[in-house]
């Protein structure tokens, strides 16, 4: 592996050499990690929870005889946008299932940011760790191994060095889990929130706006 490594860059071969098999694979998986996770922190800024203040406007106006709401939705609130879709089609005359039915799919499209790469992060999250106490157990194995494989008067430093790679990896393996953990959480509470606000204001669209006026 080490001259495979080498082939491609000095650099790799030695980070290598330097964390072991399992930590050069944590190093790895971070960089993969963070590239997620920064996806996922874009998400949480580009949907945004509305207002109560706002979702009451909207209902307001869709038991009104106002025709037009969409120049009040903001683009980064999904909830006031599938709300004021689904007003101005019930207002005009569609069928009420079709409405619904549309409204769900458009939900989906809507919130497709919030809910994108969540099962990377999540396995992420579980195997992070795990890869870290798998390297605490070789580092220590290899540890000992070389304490007893040593002739005459032991060497502390045989048995610190692979003391030392084994606590690395277990500080690697939670450095990348916990990112991952903490923004799969957000998403997940963002996009459960957004869900619900606008699940709650279109049950009540439906149920108080004729199917045609």
């Amino acid at each position: 592996m080490i001259e495979f490594l080498e082939a491609i860059s000095p650099q790799l071969a030695e980070s290598y050499g330097f964390l072991g098999p399992v930590g050069f694979l944590l190093i790895l998986m971070s960089a993969f990690s963070l590239t997620l996770v920064s996806l996922k922190i874009w998400a949480l800024f580009r949907y945004r929870i509305s207002p109560k203040s706002k979702i009451k406007w909207l209902l307001e106006a869709a038991k009104s005889k106002q025709k037009d709401t969409s120049f009040t939705v903001r683009k980064s609130f999904p909830a006031e946008a599938l709300l004021s879709t689904a007003t101005q089609r019930l207002k005009s005359g569609e069928d009420l299932q079709i409405v619904q039915s549309d409204i769900r799919a458009l939900a989906a499209e809507r919130l497709s940011g919030l809910e994108r790469y969540n099962r990377p992060l999540e396995l992420i999250g579980m195997i992070a760790p795990l890869l870290g106490l798998l390297g605490t157990i070789l580092g220590m194995i290899e540890a000992f191994q070389n304490l007893q494989s040593a002739t005459g008067q032991a060497d502390p430093a045989l048995l610190a060095g692979g003391i030392w790679e084994a606590l690395l990896t277990t500080a690697l393996g939670l450095v990348v889990a916990i990112p991952a953990i903490v923004t799969h959480s957000l998403c997940d509470d963002r996009y459960d929130k957004i869900l619900d606000q606008a699940s709650m204001a279109l049950d009540q669209v439906f149920a108080r706006i004729p199917i045609k006026e």
